[in-house]
């Protein structure tokens, strides 16, 4: 898995504009975001990963900014593609129960007379469906004895 390990180093060297490009964040929010990930995600007995933190928060920031297929992402680092899922949902309630990259809750917003943007991420959400009635499914039946001609 070495690929992947140069992978992280050739960003870290990138220009600051380059590294935003990619990435979708500054390289000191970066900075920030791999410590909070790193006191976040201590302890697990399992296997140890095989991307280090800091190419799993790169990752998902990957997955974030243009939200590729996870058979995708795990193909580009190196990785299945459900350990590619889950190191995204353990980056992102990492970040989240940081309390530093959180979005900002319903009533805080309520409550402030400014305004500010709030991006809302809806990609992921349910499909409607209409339900189902037995009224139409059931299936109509044949009679089961044939008629005899005359």
């Amino acid at each position: 898995m070495k690929a992947p390990q140069e992978r992280m180093l050739r960003a870290l060297e990138l220009p600051e504009e380059d590294f935003y490009r990619l990435s979708g964040v500054h390289t000191h929010v970066f900075k920030e975001m791999v410590t909070a990930y790193e006191e976040r995600a201590k302890g697990g007995d399992g296997r140890p990963s095989a991307l280090i933190d800091s190419a799993q928060v790169l990752c998902a920031l990957q997955y974030w900014r243009d939200y590729p297929t996870f058979f995708r992402l795990g193909f580009d680092w190196g990785i299945d593609e459900s350990t590619a899922q889950r190191i995204v949902e353990r980056v992102e309630n990492a970040l989240v129960r940081s309390g530093k990259f959180g979005l900002p809750g319903k009533k805080r917003l309520l409550q402030e007379n400014t305004y500010e943007s709030v991006a809302i991420d809806v990609t992921e959400s349910p499909i409607e469906r209409p339900k189902k009635n037995k009224k139409h499914i059931t299936v109509t039946r044949k009679n089961s004895t044939r008629s005899k001609r005359k």
